[in-house]
């Protein structure tokens, strides 16, 4: 994604046409705007770090809960390193990018301009590809039921070991290209590419890294949901394991299709901005927009699991009486605030996933 929003002057270093820039926009002069965007990172920052702190909490406490040996135990563990990886972002990320709004320039340097192009480029790939395995350990669940019975909790940590491997060579290109470069009197951090480089990164990102996930994501909950509602009475299973499966698929698939709607503008720019490269305001508006709207799905993944899952509900409320029980334990048992509460919710939050 592109930092250089702020910009709609010549490149200075390395390079002598805005077009080398990867996701090279022009400058947002609306002070207004910048500041819009500005806040909506940190309210994405405010309202995801204690749901994705809080969420992992219930995660750890509901693989535990089942013993770590079922098809249930390896989705909770897909889903917590989504969560992870959402921490990444907002930890790490988002901070820089509001304010970079605010600063509009990158006077961090070059390491850390290399750090958060690899940190978000991490980040989003390991919930995209962590959704692919959902996917297909819900297609075994549902369709091929007595394979399902061999998945083990070991195996969801090999798969999340792979993932975070896989998707750290996938962002080869953002440790060799990542350049801090001077466009007139300011900074930017940037992929800069020659033509054949870039196209090169387009043909990987989408023959290799994205079209044959989206295929087997396809395959896999078009087969579930004709198991699941068109061919529901043929099952054999009783009704309790039907209705459980239907919640369980449903809550992967709405996530599933809250990261495509908000994510996809982003990926169309990324994927059509050599083609669509102008000097028009409005691109530097739908860029950045984009990646705010994009960034928006690490703080709303934690409202959709609690809301479709039965069972991480159930481990939240452990949770939140683990917090209760350390608040009393404060304060002569008496607890002084709302804000108190809250922040030893998130510390005993942290205590529970340490323990794991």
């Amino acid at each position: 994604m592109s930092l250089n929003y702020c910009t709609n002057a010549t490149i200075q270093q390395n390079h002598s046409k805005p077009e080398d820039i990867v996701g090279f926009v022009p400058e947002i002069e609306n002070v207004h705007l910048r500041s819009a965007l500005a806040f909506g990172c940190v309210l994405i920052f405010l309202v995801g770090v204690p749901g994705n702190i809080v969420l992992l909490a219930a995660l750890r406490e509901s693989i535990r809960s089942r013993d770590g040996d079922t098809v249930t135990s390896v989705t909770s563990v897909l889903i917590f390193n989504i969560t992870a990886s959402d921490l990444v972002l907002l930890l790490y990320v988002i901070p820089l990018f509001s304010l970079h709004f605010v600063l509009c320039s990158w006077t961090f340097g070059p390491l850390v301009c290399t750090a958060f192009k690899v940190a978000s480029h991490i980040s989003m790939s390991v919930s995209f590809y962590s959704m692919v395995c959902l996917s297909v350990v819900r297609y075994v669940a549902v369709v091929h039921p007595i394979l399902a019975r061999l998945v083990r909790y070991n195996h969801a940590l090999m798969l999340c070991a792979i993932i975070w491997l896989a998707t750290l060579g996938l962002s080869t290109p953002r440790w060799v290209y990542s350049r801090v470069v001077g466009v007139g009197t300011r900074s930017v951090c940037a992929l800069v590419m020659d033509e054949r480089e870039r196209l090169l990164f387009d043909v990987a990102l989408n023959t290799v890294g994205f079209i044959p996930a989206v295929a087997v994501m396809v395959f896999c909950y078009s087969r579930i949901v004709r198991t699941l509602w068109r061919r529901g009475d043929m099952i054999r299973n009783n009704q309790a394991s039907l209705l459980f499966n239907r919640q369980a698929t449903t809550m992967t698939l709405v996530a599933l299709i809250a990261f495509s709607l908000l994510c996809i503008p982003m990926l169309v720019y990324m994927l059509c901005q050599a083609k669509l490269f102008t000097n028009n305001l409005d691109y530097a508006i739908v860029n950045q927009v984009s990646i705010v709207l994009c960034y928006t799905n690490s703080c709303i993944n934690p409202v959709i699991y609690f809301s479709f899952s039965g069972q991480f509900r159930l481990a939240l409320k452990k949770v939140l009486r683990n917090c209760h029980s350390e608040q009393n334990l404060q304060n002569n048992g008496l607890p002084r605030n709302t804000a108190d509460m809250h922040n030893v919710c998130i510390l005993t939050s942290f205590r529970t996933i340490g323990n794991s």
